[in-house]
Protein backbone atom coordinates (compact mmCIF):
# COMPACT_ATOMS: atom_id res chain seq x y z
CA UNK A 1 0.00 0.00 0.00
CA UNK A 2 1.32 3.24 -0.92
CA UNK A 3 2.29 5.58 2.27
CA UNK A 4 0.10 8.15 1.16
CA UNK A 5 -2.76 6.51 1.52
CA UNK A 6 -1.97 5.40 4.82
CA UNK A 7 -4.40 6.85 7.42
CA UNK A 8 -1.36 7.00 9.70
CA UNK A 9 -0.36 9.49 7.53
CA UNK A 10 -3.10 11.53 7.49
CA UNK A 11 -3.49 11.68 11.06
CA UNK A 12 0.37 12.75 11.64
CA UNK A 13 -0.41 15.58 8.71
CA UNK A 14 -3.32 16.26 11.16
CA UNK A 15 -1.79 16.53 14.32
CA UNK A 16 1.24 18.35 13.20
CA UNK A 17 -1.07 20.87 12.05
CA UNK A 18 -2.96 21.37 15.33
CA UNK A 19 0.51 21.65 16.89
CA UNK A 20 1.30 24.60 14.34
CA UNK A 21 -1.82 26.14 14.61
CA UNK A 22 -1.24 25.90 18.76
CA UNK A 23 2.62 27.60 18.25
CA UNK A 24 1.28 30.25 15.98
CA UNK A 25 -1.79 31.20 17.99
CA UNK A 26 -0.26 33.83 20.53
CA UNK A 27 1.26 35.65 17.05
CA UNK A 28 -2.35 35.64 15.07
CA UNK A 29 -5.13 36.47 18.09
CA UNK A 30 -6.28 39.53 19.29
CA UNK A 31 -5.77 39.29 22.98
CA UNK A 32 -6.30 42.44 23.46
CA UNK A 33 -9.98 41.95 23.59
CA UNK A 34 -9.33 41.15 27.23
CA UNK A 35 -8.28 44.43 28.22
CA UNK A 36 -11.88 45.90 29.33
CA UNK A 37 -11.93 42.46 31.36
CA UNK A 38 -8.62 42.68 33.48
CA UNK A 39 -8.83 46.36 33.60
CA UNK A 40 -12.53 45.64 35.28
CA UNK A 41 -10.80 43.17 37.77
CA UNK A 42 -7.73 44.96 38.38
CA UNK A 43 -10.19 48.03 39.77
CA UNK A 44 -11.88 45.78 41.95
CA UNK A 45 -9.02 43.73 42.99
CA UNK A 46 -7.79 47.84 43.67
CA UNK A 47 -10.45 50.17 43.66
CA UNK A 48 -9.08 52.50 41.67
CA UNK A 49 -8.79 53.00 37.77
CA UNK A 50 -6.34 50.34 36.29
CA UNK A 51 -5.78 51.06 32.51
CA UNK A 52 -3.37 48.58 30.11
CA UNK A 53 -2.11 51.43 27.76
CA UNK A 54 -0.15 48.65 25.76
CA UNK A 55 -0.57 45.04 24.43
CA UNK A 56 -1.73 42.06 26.31
CA UNK A 57 -0.28 39.09 24.81
CA UNK A 58 -0.63 34.96 25.84
CA UNK A 59 1.74 32.52 25.13
CA UNK A 60 0.80 28.47 25.46
CA UNK A 61 4.92 27.80 24.30
CA UNK A 62 7.38 27.21 25.92
CA UNK A 63 5.87 28.14 29.03
CA UNK A 64 2.41 29.61 29.24
CA UNK A 65 2.34 33.42 30.05
CA UNK A 66 -0.03 36.41 30.21
CA UNK A 67 1.73 39.71 29.36
CA UNK A 68 0.13 43.10 29.78
CA UNK A 69 2.39 46.28 29.02
CA UNK A 70 2.54 50.02 29.94
CA UNK A 71 -0.07 48.86 33.20
CA UNK A 72 -1.18 51.88 35.85
CA UNK A 73 -3.06 52.34 38.77
CA UNK A 74 -4.82 55.58 39.22
CA UNK A 75 -4.25 57.92 42.65
CA UNK A 76 -7.56 58.48 44.55
CA UNK A 77 -10.13 60.57 42.64
CA UNK A 78 -9.63 64.32 43.13
CA UNK A 79 -5.77 63.87 43.82
CA UNK A 80 -3.34 65.14 41.05
CA UNK A 81 0.05 63.91 40.21
CA UNK A 82 2.08 61.03 38.93
CA UNK A 83 -0.37 57.82 39.56
CA UNK A 84 -0.04 55.27 41.81
CA UNK A 85 1.79 52.72 39.69
CA UNK A 86 3.03 52.67 36.17
CA UNK A 87 4.94 49.48 34.99
CA UNK A 88 6.38 49.46 31.60
CA UNK A 89 5.30 45.23 31.88
CA UNK A 90 3.89 43.05 33.94
CA UNK A 91 4.48 39.25 33.14
CA UNK A 92 2.25 36.20 34.65
CA UNK A 93 3.76 33.09 34.48
CA UNK A 94 0.60 30.18 34.29
CA UNK A 95 0.41 26.77 34.83
CA UNK A 96 0.15 24.55 31.84
CA UNK A 97 -2.28 21.88 33.52
CA UNK A 98 -4.71 24.50 35.11
CA UNK A 99 -4.80 25.68 31.44
CA UNK A 100 -5.92 22.55 29.78
CA UNK A 101 -8.81 22.31 32.58
CA UNK A 102 -10.15 26.02 31.93
CA UNK A 103 -8.23 27.51 35.23
CA UNK A 104 -6.09 30.23 35.50
CA UNK A 105 -3.21 29.10 38.08
CA UNK A 106 -0.70 31.97 38.58
CA UNK A 107 2.68 30.35 39.31
CA UNK A 108 5.07 33.58 39.52
CA UNK A 109 4.63 37.33 38.67
CA UNK A 110 6.99 39.56 37.18
CA UNK A 111 6.44 43.33 38.05
CA UNK A 112 9.04 45.36 35.09
CA UNK A 113 10.25 48.84 35.42
CA UNK A 114 7.76 50.03 37.91
CA UNK A 115 7.63 53.33 39.21
CA UNK A 116 5.38 53.38 42.50
CA UNK A 117 4.86 57.32 43.60
CA UNK A 118 3.58 57.33 47.34
CA UNK A 119 2.25 61.16 47.83
CA UNK A 120 0.66 62.74 50.33
CA UNK A 121 -1.31 66.09 49.25
CA UNK A 122 -1.83 69.69 51.12
CA UNK A 123 -4.89 68.14 53.06
CA UNK A 124 -3.01 65.30 54.16
CA UNK A 125 -4.72 62.73 52.17
CA UNK A 126 -2.51 59.80 50.90
CA UNK A 127 -2.85 57.46 48.02
CA UNK A 128 -1.40 54.50 49.19
CA UNK A 129 -4.77 53.34 50.63
CA UNK A 130 -6.48 50.65 48.42
CA UNK A 131 -9.89 49.68 49.21
CA UNK A 132 -10.80 46.10 47.11
CA UNK A 133 -14.44 45.75 46.71
CA UNK A 134 -16.49 43.76 48.89
CA UNK A 135 -16.08 40.19 48.68
CA UNK A 136 -13.20 40.24 46.51
CA UNK A 137 -11.20 38.43 49.45
CA UNK A 138 -13.13 35.33 49.07
CA UNK A 139 -12.86 34.81 45.28
CA UNK A 140 -12.09 31.39 44.47
CA UNK A 141 -9.79 33.66 41.53
CA UNK A 142 -7.70 34.79 44.35
CA UNK A 143 -7.21 31.31 45.73
CA UNK A 144 -5.38 30.54 41.98
CA UNK A 145 -2.24 32.80 42.25
CA UNK A 146 0.77 31.61 44.18
CA UNK A 147 1.93 35.03 45.81
CA UNK A 148 5.56 33.30 46.85
CA UNK A 149 7.38 34.40 43.71
CA UNK A 150 6.83 38.02 43.08
CA UNK A 151 9.83 39.74 41.38
CA UNK A 152 10.37 43.73 41.11
CA UNK A 153 12.60 44.50 38.56
CA UNK A 154 14.08 47.97 37.88
CA UNK A 155 11.79 49.58 39.70
CA UNK A 156 11.81 53.30 40.95
CA UNK A 157 10.24 54.29 44.54
CA UNK A 158 9.22 57.68 45.02
CA UNK A 159 7.95 59.45 47.62
CA UNK A 160 6.09 63.22 47.74
CA UNK A 161 4.66 65.45 50.43
CA UNK A 162 2.84 68.15 49.45
CA UNK A 163 2.21 69.27 52.99
CA UNK A 164 6.62 69.68 53.92
CA UNK A 165 7.50 69.22 50.69
CA UNK A 166 9.62 66.45 51.69
CA UNK A 167 11.01 64.28 48.92
CA UNK A 168 12.54 60.63 49.18
CA UNK A 169 13.27 58.83 46.00
CA UNK A 170 15.06 55.29 45.66
CA UNK A 171 16.22 54.22 42.09
CA UNK A 172 17.70 50.96 40.37
CA UNK A 173 15.10 48.78 43.19
CA UNK A 174 14.57 45.59 42.54
CA UNK A 175 12.80 43.06 45.01
CA UNK A 176 11.65 39.53 45.73
CA UNK A 177 7.98 39.54 47.75
CA UNK A 178 6.19 36.91 49.26
CA UNK A 179 2.51 36.46 50.87
CA UNK A 180 0.72 33.45 51.90
CA UNK A 181 -2.16 35.04 50.78
CA UNK A 182 -3.44 38.73 49.20
CA UNK A 183 -3.85 40.23 52.64
CA UNK A 184 -0.90 38.57 53.99
CA UNK A 185 1.35 38.75 55.94
CA UNK A 186 3.97 40.17 53.31
CA UNK A 187 7.78 39.89 53.14
CA UNK A 188 9.77 42.27 50.74
CA UNK A 189 13.20 41.93 50.68
CA UNK A 190 15.11 44.12 47.76
CA UNK A 191 18.21 46.54 46.81
CA UNK A 192 18.68 49.90 45.30
CA UNK A 193 19.82 53.27 45.58
CA UNK A 194 19.34 56.62 47.56
CA UNK A 195 21.05 58.78 45.15
CA UNK A 196 24.84 57.44 45.10
CA UNK A 197 24.36 55.60 48.38
CA UNK A 198 23.01 51.99 47.51
CA UNK A 199 20.91 50.61 50.35
CA UNK A 200 19.47 47.12 51.33
CA UNK A 201 15.88 47.44 52.32
CA UNK A 202 13.60 44.63 54.04
CA UNK A 203 9.62 45.06 54.77
CA UNK A 204 7.39 42.72 56.99
CA UNK A 205 3.83 42.92 57.68
CA UNK A 206 1.13 41.05 60.03
CA UNK A 207 -2.16 39.59 58.48
CA UNK A 208 -4.36 42.94 57.39
CA UNK A 209 -7.38 42.55 59.40
CA UNK A 210 -10.61 44.69 59.18
CA UNK A 211 -10.73 47.22 61.55
CA UNK A 212 -7.13 46.60 63.28
CA UNK A 213 -4.15 48.72 62.49
CA UNK A 214 -1.73 46.95 60.33
CA UNK A 215 1.24 46.04 61.39
CA UNK A 216 4.56 45.94 59.83
CA UNK A 217 8.00 46.15 60.17
CA UNK A 218 10.97 48.29 57.85
CA UNK A 219 14.78 47.90 57.87
CA UNK A 220 17.29 50.10 55.86
CA UNK A 221 20.75 49.10 55.72
CA UNK A 222 23.00 51.82 54.03
CA UNK A 223 25.56 50.44 52.02
CA UNK A 224 27.50 53.47 52.93
CA UNK A 225 28.90 52.52 56.59
CA UNK A 226 28.95 56.10 57.39
CA UNK A 227 24.99 56.02 57.48
CA UNK A 228 23.10 54.19 60.30
CA UNK A 229 20.81 51.51 60.31
CA UNK A 230 17.70 52.40 60.72
CA UNK A 231 14.47 50.42 61.75
CA UNK A 232 10.57 51.43 62.25
CA UNK A 233 7.88 48.54 63.95
CA UNK A 234 4.71 49.65 64.69
CA UNK A 235 1.04 49.68 63.70
CA UNK A 236 -1.09 51.89 61.06
CA UNK A 237 -4.60 52.59 61.45
CA UNK A 238 -4.83 54.87 58.56
CA UNK A 239 -4.40 58.31 60.76
CA UNK A 240 -1.91 57.40 63.54
CA UNK A 241 1.21 55.75 63.76
CA UNK A 242 2.05 53.99 66.57
CA UNK A 243 5.65 52.17 66.63
CA UNK A 244 9.21 52.08 68.02
CA UNK A 245 12.06 53.59 66.13
CA UNK A 246 15.65 52.26 66.11
CA UNK A 247 18.87 53.67 65.09
CA UNK A 248 22.25 52.27 65.14
CA UNK A 249 25.89 53.12 63.70
CA UNK A 250 26.96 50.41 61.27
CA UNK A 251 30.48 48.80 63.02
CA UNK A 252 32.62 46.14 62.23
CA UNK A 253 33.85 43.70 64.01
CA UNK A 254 35.66 44.84 67.21
CA UNK A 255 34.92 48.57 66.19
CA UNK A 256 34.05 50.96 68.67
CA UNK A 257 32.77 53.69 66.02
CA UNK A 258 33.22 55.03 62.86
CA UNK A 259 34.83 58.39 63.56
CA UNK A 260 37.37 57.69 66.23
CA UNK A 261 38.38 61.36 66.05
CA UNK A 262 34.97 62.75 67.24
CA UNK A 263 32.21 61.55 69.28
CA UNK A 264 31.98 57.75 69.27
CA UNK A 265 28.45 56.45 67.83
CA UNK A 266 25.47 56.07 70.11
CA UNK A 267 22.56 53.64 69.51
CA UNK A 268 19.19 55.30 69.27
CA UNK A 269 15.55 53.83 70.39
CA UNK A 270 12.31 55.21 71.36
CA UNK A 271 8.59 55.05 71.05
CA UNK A 272 7.37 56.94 67.89
CA UNK A 273 3.48 58.40 67.60
CA UNK A 274 3.12 60.23 64.55
CA UNK A 275 -0.31 61.70 63.34
CA UNK A 276 -0.82 64.15 60.48
CA UNK A 277 2.30 67.07 61.53
CA UNK A 278 2.85 65.80 64.38
CA UNK A 279 5.51 63.02 66.11
CA UNK A 280 5.83 62.29 69.36
CA UNK A 281 9.24 60.17 70.25
CA UNK A 282 8.81 58.91 74.10
CA UNK A 283 10.94 56.49 76.24
CA UNK A 284 14.51 58.06 73.90
CA UNK A 285 17.22 56.04 75.10
CA UNK A 286 20.36 56.95 73.72
CA UNK A 287 23.73 54.72 75.22
CA UNK A 288 27.11 53.93 73.20
CA UNK A 289 27.29 51.27 70.19
CA UNK A 290 29.68 49.55 71.65
CA UNK A 291 27.95 46.95 74.39
CA UNK A 292 31.38 47.88 77.06
CA UNK A 293 30.79 50.95 77.76
CA UNK A 294 28.39 50.88 80.07
CA UNK A 295 29.24 54.50 81.49
CA UNK A 296 27.20 56.80 79.34
CA UNK A 297 22.98 56.92 79.06
CA UNK A 298 20.83 59.24 78.49
CA UNK A 299 17.34 59.46 78.01
CA UNK A 300 14.70 61.80 77.35
CA UNK A 301 11.31 62.75 74.92
CA UNK A 302 10.77 64.83 72.08
CA UNK A 303 7.72 66.47 70.77
CA UNK A 304 8.15 67.66 66.77
CA UNK A 305 5.53 70.16 64.65
CA UNK A 306 6.37 69.68 61.01
CA UNK A 307 4.75 72.88 59.17
CA UNK A 308 6.69 75.48 57.32
CA UNK A 309 8.96 75.48 59.53
CA UNK A 310 10.11 72.55 61.95
CA UNK A 311 9.48 73.13 65.58
CA UNK A 312 11.13 70.70 68.30
CA UNK A 313 10.26 70.44 71.97
CA UNK A 314 13.57 68.27 73.34
CA UNK A 315 13.98 67.12 77.13
CA UNK A 316 17.12 64.78 78.02
CA UNK A 317 18.45 63.95 80.73
CA UNK A 318 21.99 62.10 81.35
CA UNK A 319 21.88 60.03 84.56
CA UNK A 320 25.66 59.12 84.15
CA UNK A 321 28.02 60.35 81.11
CA UNK A 322 31.70 58.98 80.49
CA UNK A 323 33.77 61.31 78.48
CA UNK A 324 36.37 59.37 78.53
CA UNK A 325 34.70 56.44 76.61
CA UNK A 326 32.07 58.49 74.81
CA UNK A 327 34.50 61.09 73.03
CA UNK A 328 37.37 59.91 70.41
CA UNK A 329 40.68 60.95 70.56
CA UNK A 330 40.68 64.38 68.58
CA UNK A 331 37.74 65.51 70.86
CA UNK A 332 38.48 64.43 74.01
CA UNK A 333 42.39 66.63 73.25
CA UNK A 334 40.61 69.31 72.69
CA UNK A 335 38.08 69.15 75.49
CA UNK A 336 40.76 68.36 77.63
CA UNK A 337 42.67 71.68 76.43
Amino acid sequence: MSIWRSPVLYFGVVLALLVSLALAAPFVLNWNSYKPGLEAFGSRLTGRAVQIGGDVEIRLFPWPSLTADEVQIANPAGMAGDPLLKAQTIRLELALGSLLNGALDVQSVDIVEPQVVLQRDGNGDVNWQLGPAAGLKSSTLLSKVKLDSIRVLNGTLRFRDGQHGGRFDVTTFDADMSAAAIEGPWRIKGTGFWGDTPLALTFTSAVARPGEPFRFGIRVVPGDTAFPVVGLDGGWDGALLDGALHIEPQLGVDEKGSAPGNLKPLTFQSKIKAANDRIELTQVRMAPADTRDSGTLIEGRANLVLGETYDALVELNAPRVNLDTLMGVEMLQTFRT
